[in-house]
C-alpha cells in the first residue's frame, strides 16, 4: 500500500489532500513516530466529496443486486487476502496489540459479507388499502448519501459497520475518520 495515500483524502475518484491550513498529526501511540500529517478538510471540500458521492449514488443504485453483491464478495477476499498489511496499519496507528488488530479485521469481514447479502434482500411490499379496489405499494430505495463519523478505538470495524450496509443498499457515502 502507498503510504503516502494515507495522509489525503480521496474525493470523486481521486487521492488529494485537503484544501484547509490546520495539519493534523497522526501519531504512532506507542512509538511517537508521525505516520501522516493531513491538511484538513475545508467546508468546500465536504461539499465536494458530497457532491462526488451524490453523483456515484445515482450510478451505484442503478448496478444489478447480484453485481453489488459481487463487489462485497471481492472486499472481504481483499480484506483477507491483505490481513498482515491491515494489522501492521492498524497496530501503528492505534497503538493496539496484533491480537485487537486480527480480532476487528475478523469483524470487518464478517461486516462485508453480511452486507454482500443486502442487495438481494431488498424488497418491497404490498399492503391493503382502506381505498376500495386499489393496494398500496412499498418500495424501499437508498436515502441518497449517508455522513458517517467514525471512533477511534476500532475505526476499521467500527467505519465499516456503518458504510458497508449503507453501500450495500444503494446509498452513497462521505466518511470522516476520528482525528486522533
Amino acid at each position: 500500500m502507498d503510504t503516502a495515500q494515507l495522509s489525503q483524502q480521496y474525493i470523486g475518484g481521486a487521492w488529494r489532500a485537503g484544501s484547509g491550513e490546520k495539519v493534523l498529526v497522526d501519531l504512532n501511540p506507542f512509538t511517537g513516530k508521525t505516520l501522516g500529517e493531513f491538511p484538513v478538510a475545508t467546508i468546500d471540500d465536504i461539499d465536494e466529496a458530497y457532491a462526488a458521492a451524490a453523483a456515484a449514488q445515482t450510478a451505484w443504485n442503478k448496478v444489478n443486486a447480484y453485481a453489488k453483491r459481487s463487489v462485497f464478495e471481492a472486499a472481504a477476499r481483499i480484506v483477507e487476502e491483505r490481513r498482515e498489511e491491515i494489522s501492521k496499519l492498524i497496530t501503528a496507528e492505534v497503538g493496539g496489540t496484533a491480537l485487537k488488530a486480527a480480532f476487528e479485521i475478523g469483524l470487518v469481514v464478517d461486516a462485508l459479507k453480511e452486507a454482500a447479502t443486502l442487495p438481494l434482500r431488498i424488497e418491497g411490499r404490498i399492503y391493503p388499502s382502506p381505498v376500495e379496489d386499489t393496494e398500496n405499494f412499498v418500495y424501499r430505495v437508498p436515502v441518497g448519501v449517508v455522513g458517517v463519523i467514525s471512533p477511534f478505538n476500532f475505526p476499521f470495524f467500527l467505519s465499516m459497520k456503518s458504510v458497508a450496509p449503507a453501500l450495500a443498499t444503494g446509498n452513497g457515502v462521505v466518511i470522516k475518520p476520528h482525528e486522533e
